[in-house]
C-alpha cells in the first residue's frame, strides 16, 4: 500500500465520508465535534484540503451520496442532544450545506447506504438509549423529511456497521 495524502486535520475520527466517484469529501468529525468539510479528488494522490465549514459542529454523523448531492445525517448537537437533522449540499460546491429535512425520530448512530436516487437510513439509537429497528429512506433529488421504508424486525439491531449497496440490494453488517 501506498501513502495517498493527509487529512487537514489528524484527527478525523468520527467523519462521515461522500463522493460523487470523482470527489471524496469528509464531513464532521475531528477530536470531538467539528465542522470541517475536507475534499480529496480521488483519482489523484494527494493532501485534502479544506473547502469549508457545515452550520454547526457534529461527530459520528453518517454520509450518503448520488453524483450530485452530498447528504449528511446528524448524529448530535452537544452531548445528549440528539437530532433527527439531515443536510445536504451539491457535491462540487460542498462549502454550502442546507437544510434537507428531518428522520422521524431524533436519534444517534444511524447508518446509511444510498443508490442513485435514494438513501436509506437504518436503525441507531433513540434519546433513551433504546435501539432502533427502523428502516427510513429519502429520495435525493427533493429535500424533504424521511419516509418509512420498513422495520429490521426485533433480533436485528445496527448501528456503526458498514454498509455496501448498487441499484438492487443493500447490505449491512
Amino acid at each position: 500500500h501506498s501513502d495517498f495524502g493527509d487529512t487537514v486535520n489528524a484527527a478525523t475520527r468520527g467523519a462521515a465520508a461522500i463522493t460523487d466517484g470523482t470527489t471524496g469529501l469528509f464531513v464532521g468529525g475531528g477530536n470531538n465535534f467539528d465542522d470541517e468539510v475536507q475534499q480529496i479528488t480521488i483519482a489523484s494522490a494527494a493532501n485534502a484540503t479544506d473547502v469549508g465549514t457545515m452550520a454547526n459542529t457534529d461527530y459520528q454523523g453518517t454520509g450518503a451520496s448520488n453524483a450530485t448531492r452530498g447528504i449528511y445525517k446528524w448524529h448530535q448537537k452537544g452531548y445528549g442532544n440528539r437530532t433527527a437533522r439531515i443536510e445536504y449540499a451539491t457535491i462540487s460546491s460542498p462549502n454550502t450545506w442546507a437544510d434537507f429535512g428531518d428522520l422521524r425520530v431524533g436519534s444517534y448512530r444511524v447508518d446509511c447506504t444510498e443508490d442513485s436516487s435514494r438513501v436509506w437510513m437504518v436503525g441507531g439509537f433513540n434519546n433513551s438509549g433504546t435501539a432502533l429497528g427502523s428502516i427510513e429512506y429519502i429520495t435525493t433529488a427533493s429535500t424533504a423529511d424521511s419516509l418509512a421504508w420498513g422495520d429490521l424486525g426485533s433480533s436485528a439491531k445496527i448501528s456503526f456497521s458498514c454498509a455496501a449497496s448498487n441499484n438492487t440490494r443493500a447490505f449491512f453488517m
